[in-house]
């Protein structure tokens, strides 16, 4: 009656039987031939083909020359916004990284294996994965920024305010040159919204006032929205709901332009939390049932916090 499921258990079992008749070390020599075969045919391909080549090198014997396909598997299903595949692939890039010693600039492959751990939701694996990071050695300024701008990120998002504002001063104070204005603007921004979460209203408030007065035509969207975000806090907890419903929705405007979706989550959750706040519940469901269906669609778990 079900011929396709009879076959699916005939080709399982018949698999499993060859292979257990195969010593271990052999199985992994011929999928590793069949690896570097598949990457020489099809690696300009790779966005197509990426996860059945990386899969063969991880299941074959690990070499140096497995790095490079998993690690682009990697960063491919990351922009397919494919997290779990992503994470799987830059875990074994790590592992690969580890075994071998091989000389690679780590932000490179930490900065992006982060930001598919974001979108898991799973703090305890970001942190390990940032402290991992941040053990490593720094090729460049830019590199190191990149780390703390992550680090910052992930203490702003789960809420750990206490430990925000040293690490903030501290980056502020460690790249004071002209040349990193715009990444300093980025984490006194940091600084400013662990000040408000930790009800320093008057410094935090001054503070906000000056960077917005500093803003201009090339100020990045990021800023913008994390500025009016924090304001929109700030006056929130002041009081004020209206005027920070106002401002949050300034910081709306600007992230529905823009592609950065964790940013964008942040923002339709505040406003959600503003407008249940003030009585609109219908207003409030309306936005977070918005805001479930993009999550979901692009995969990204939906951390409920405010």
């Amino acid at each position: 009656m079900f011929p396709e499921h009879k076959y699916k258990f005939t080709h399982d079992l018949l698999y499993e039987t060859v292979k257990q008749s195969v010593p271990e070390q052999t199985w992994k020599e011929k999928n590793q031939q069949i690896a570097n075969f598949l990457y020489d045919v099809y690696k300009n391909e790779m966005i197509v083909q990426g996860d059945r080549i990386a899969d063969f090198f991880i299941k074959g014997n690990i070499d140096q020359n497995s790095f490079e396909p998993i690690f682009e598997a990697a960063k491919i299903a990351l922009s397919q916004k494919r997290y779990s595949n992503a994470i799987k692939y830059f875990e074994e890039t790590v592992k690969i990284q580890k075994k071998l010693n091989l000389s690679i600039n780590y932000s490179n492959l930490f900065e992006p294996y982060t930001e598919a751990l974001f979108a898991s939701g799973n703090k305890d694996n970001i942190e390990n994965a940032l402290e991992k990071w941040g053990k490593t050695k720094f090729d460049n300024d830019e590199d190191e920024i990149r780390y703390y701008k992550k680090y910052l990120e992930f203490l702003f998002i789960y809420r750990e305010m206490d430990k925000l504002p040293d690490i903030a001063k501290f980056a502020i104070n460690r790249f004071n040159k002209e040349i990193f204005k715009e990444d300093r603007f980025g984490f006194k921004i940091r600084y400013c919204q662990a000040l408000a979460y930790l009800i320093k209203f008057d410094e935090a408030i001054h503070l906000s006032l000056k960077l917005l007065r500093s803003l201009n035509g090339h100020s990045k969207s990021s800023q913008k929205i994390d500025l009016y975000y924090g304001l929109g806090f700030m006056v929130q907890q002041i009081g004020v709901i209206n005027v920070a419903s106002y401002i949050t929705l300034l910081a709306k405007e600007i992230a529905d332009q823009d592609s950065n979706l964790k940013q964008k989550v942040e923002v339709h959750k505040r406003i959600g939390f503003l407008a249940s706040a003030q009585g609109y519940y219908k207003e409030a469901l309306r936005i977070w049932s918005d805001l479930s269906f993009m999550t979901e669609n692009q995969g990204y778990f939906l951390q409920n916090n405010f």
